[in-house]
């Protein structure tokens, strides 16, 4: 996981299998595998325990690696943000902790709840799923 460091990333949570082999790390643990990811510390990343090497399906359809990340970050009140993915990809989802009142928050996904979004469509590597959060219009203004 990257993160832009001017968000105040915070890495929370990972949790990753792979048929019987599981992986947890907290907060506490994640904070320990921070790095920065370019020779200027602009990019913060961390990761999991060890690399998971995953067979092609057609070799091995049990070969499915489950992920969780939770982070937290600081963004402007109006901006974009992408999460672009690094492998295939499904079941992904976007979850929003707080949406202030004056803000008004947007995600190509579908929602239930207005602060979970689930997409049902595989993403390839290099796909991103955009999400956008501005100040609400004053409609009569």
């Amino acid at each position: 996981m990257d993160e832009e460091r001017v968000f105040k990333p915070e890495f929370q949570y990972l949790h990753y299998s792979l048929k019987e082999e599981v992986h947890s790390l907290d907060a506490v643990a994640l904070s320990k595998r921070i790095e920065s990811k370019h020779e200027k510390p602009t990019t913060l990343q961390t990761s999991g325990v060890k690399a998971v090497r995953l067979e092609p399906i057609s070799e091995d359809p049990n070969a499915i690696c489950r992920v969780k990340w939770i982070l937290r970050v600081t963004m402007p009140e109006q901006f974009v943000d992408l999460t672009e993915f690094r492998y295939a990809t499904l079941g992904a989802q976007i979850f929003v902790e707080e949406i202030p009142d004056h803000l008004e928050f947007c995600c190509t996904g579908v929602s239930k709840d207005s602060r979970t979004w689930e997409f049902g469509e595989p993403f390839l590597r290099g796909q991103q799923i955009k999400v956008w959060w501005l100040k609400k219009s004053v409609h009569g203004a």
